[in-house]
This record gives C-alpha cells, structure tokens and sequence, in this order.
C-alpha cells in the first residue's frame, strides 16, 4: 500500500497560455472573470509562485472550461 503522505506531486508547469491560445481569450480577460488580479495570474503562468491554492486551481480550470489535469502539470 502507498503511503499518501510519502507520495507528493510537485507542480512543475502549466498549460495556461496554450489554453488562452485556443481559446481566443487573454490573460487580462481570464484573470476579470475567475476574480484574481492580472499580476497573480501571470505569476502563476510563468511558475513565480512557490505554491497556488486549491481554489484558485480549480477556478482557472473552470474558467478555461478544462479540468484541472489537463491545466496543470504535475510531476511525482
């Protein structure tokens, strides 16, 4: 059995601006509709910030209208 708590998944990149692309919407425009600033979602694309809260995670997917996993890119 794997030991949950030995098993951790490290963010190590994302898809956003590939998304953004294909979806014909920009930075500033998914930034205005999931409620974050412009500034923090760029950390986020360009991997600035040490870690991004579930909530977030989840409200970009949502605002990409993708699941997570396909968003983010984890690695073990």
């Amino acid at each position: 059995m794997i030991n949950p708590k030995k098993t951790k998944e490290k963010l190590s990149g994302n898809r956003i601006p590939e998304l953004l692309d294909i979806k014909g919407m920009k930075r500033v425009e998914l930034a205005h509709l999931i409620g974050i600033s412009e500034a923090h979602l760029s950390k986020i694309i360009n991997n600035k910030t040490l870690c991004i809260s579930l909530p977030i995670a989840i409200k970009i997917a949502q605002g990409l209208d993708e699941p997570v996993e396909n968003v983010f890119i984890f690695e073990l």
